[in-house]
Order: structure tokens, then sequence, then C-alpha cells
């Protein structure tokens, strides 16, 4: 049985059973260790093996391989595109700016920039990050936009100062469960995801001010979207919602809302149960933009600003005979008249 050891004498847990020539090893102890396979090299009676030195040919003994670590490649490349002597001093950057350079990854010690608070990482071919991402804890502003990431490392709850994240145009299908420790993000960009689900972490974001889920693949909003009483800017855009919850009426500092492109936005222009929530918000919270369709005329449709001067009247009649819909609208006007007093 073939074993790769380090140099330090360390076994490397690798399969190496039926691997042909030195690039397929290479490949797979650079996959047991984590490591982009440009760090690997083999090291045989001749000194450092090249890619078509043959498996016996790596050492006196053929059941076992020696391998060194060596820098890695990208280090060097992202320092001439930074214009810094070397990647130590990566470390002392605070600004970071590496938009649209065809990157794939990041080298892992990337994870060391403690002192980055601005990250650019706009347009590059990104599918992961590194799994010790969460270790830039200054970061404040990060953007990753137009990238092909599919996931987010585990550590990404540890970014404590996080406060604006740009996640557009990824292919993001969730978000990972430490999301809901980002306790700093004000705004959150996620349009052009395929979702498909809301993510029920972002509900667990109270300070939260400004949230893009257009174009999400979205079919409905989780009750517990009424818990972001901080939410000032929400945008629906082009999802599947034929309904917004009950709790919708809960978001008292909303200010601007997004729903063009959804299949509730055409009922809304005659008796959507929606409707009185919109108008709900219009009349005893903060809601003052309201985007229906292309080419609106006025900031909240006429089919909302007339049913909000009606709407105290809907909601003095006896509760028992009232639709189902205006029940809880009922409690919350009644929970606002107290707190105004």
């Amino acid at each position: 049985m073939v074993q790769a050891r380090l140099l330090s004498g360390a076994l490397v847990p690798a399969d190496l059973e039926g691997a042909n020539g030195s690039a397929d090893v290479r490949q797979r102890i650079a996959s047991a260790l984590s490591l982009p396979v440009e760090q690997v090299w083999l090291v045989g009676a001749n000194g450092i093996a090249g890619p078509e030195t043959q498996c016996s040919d790596l050492g006196a003994a053929e059941s076992e391989i020696t391998v060194y670590v060596g820098p890695d490649p990208l280090e060097s490349q992202l320092s001439t595109m930074v214009d810094v002597a070397n990647f130590d001093e990566f470390a002392g950057l605070s600004v970071l700016q590496l938009v649209g350079r065809n990157l794939t990854r990041l080298p892992e010690r990337f994870a060391e920039c403690r002192a980055l608070q601005v990250l650019d990482l706009t347009g590059n071919r990104f599918e992961t990050l590194p799994e010790r991402f969460g270790n830039l804890v200054s970061l404040s502003d990060l953007c990753l936009q137009s990238n092909r990431l599919a996931s987010l490392p585990r550590s990404f709850g540890q970014l404590c100062s996080l406060a604006n994240l740009d996640l557009r145009d990824n292919r993001l299908s969730s978000l990972p469960e430490g999301f809901r420790e980002l306790s700093s993000l004000r705004v959150l960009l996620l349009m052009y995801n395929p979702l498909q689900t809301f993510p029920e972490s972002i509900c667990k974001l109270p300070g939260l001010a400004k949230l893009n889920v257009g174009h999400a693949e979205l079919p409905a909003l989780p009750a517990d979207i009424g818990r972001m009483m901080g939410l000032d800017n929400l945008n629906l855009v082009g999802n599947r919602l034929n309904e917004l919850p009950e709790t919708f009426g809960e978001l008292a500092a909303l200010r601007s809302l997004n729903l063009q492109d959804n299949p509730m936005t055409d009922a809304l222009m005659d008796c959507h149960p929606a409707r009185f929530t919109l108008a709900f918000l219009t009349c005893h919270g903060q809601l003052q933009s309201i985007r229906l369709w292309d080419q609106q005329d006025a900031a909240v449709p006429k089919c909302i600003t007339k049913l909000a001067l009606a709407l105290d009247k809907y909601l003095e009649q006896d509760i028992c005979g009232m639709p189902d819909c205006l029940r809880p609208l009922v409690a919350l006007r009644r929970a606002r008249l107290v707190e105004a007093d």
C-alpha cells in the first residue's frame, strides 16, 4: 500500500492506490490536505519529481512517498496585482479591491488579513471562499457581486463587524446557519440568487435596515419576517409571491417596498387581502413608497391610498364579523394607539 508523508514525518490521509503518475498523486494529496495542487510537490531520489514521474521512481521504497508543501503561487500573483512586495504586506491592508481579475480562489493565508475593513471581489469566478474567511473580523463592507458562489463557509457568521454585504448575482440556494450571528449587518443584497426559500436566518437580524431579495424564486415569505423591526427598505421584485404573511403589518419601520413582477401585484388593484396590510403600513406605519408596476406615477398607488383613508372604519367594526385578513391589523392598530398615548 502506497503512503505519503510530509517532510515532518506526518502521514497524509490520502488514498493513493491505483494512482497514475505523479500528477494524479499530487492531486489526491492536495485534496486530502485541502490545498491547491500547485503547493504540493513530491520528493524523489533525484529531487522534486516532475509531472511525468512514475510512482515507482519517487523513492527507495515504492510503498512511501515524501511530500513537500510549498508556498501558494497565488500569493505572489495577488501581490503583483496589488503592487506590494510580498503577501505578508496584505496583513496591513484596510481596503482591498480585486475587481474583475478572473480569480477562482483565495489563498488560505488570506484569512490572516485581519486589518481588512473594505473588500471588493466583484466580477470574479469564485465558487467557494476559504473556510477560515470568518477570521476577517474587522471587515465592515464586503462585495461579492457577480461570482459563482454556491455556498458560504460555516465561519461566515464570525464576521462580527460586517455592516454592508453584497451577494447579488451568485448561485446561492441557502445561507449558513451562523448567518444569524451577523449582528452588525445593516444592508444585505441577495438579488439574482436561486434561493427558492426565504432564509429564516435573515429574520434573526434585528438591525437589518435594507434587504434586497429580488429575483430569488421565492414563493412565500416566512411569518418571522415580522420580527425585522428595523427594516426600512425591502425589495421583493421578480419573485413568485401570491400573498403577504399576516405578520407583515408588524414592519413598523418600513418606508420603501418593491413588489413588482410578482403574481399578487395585479390582484392588488381589486380585493387582494394584502391591500389592507399595505394600507395599514401607510396609515399607521412609516411606508411612503410602494412599487407595484412599471411606470407607476405615484409613490403609493391610488388603490392603496384610497383604502388607507377608510381603513380605520373597517378596523373599528365588530371583530366577530370581520374578514380574517383584518383581525391581526385590529390588534396592531390598538397597540400603535397605546404607544402614541
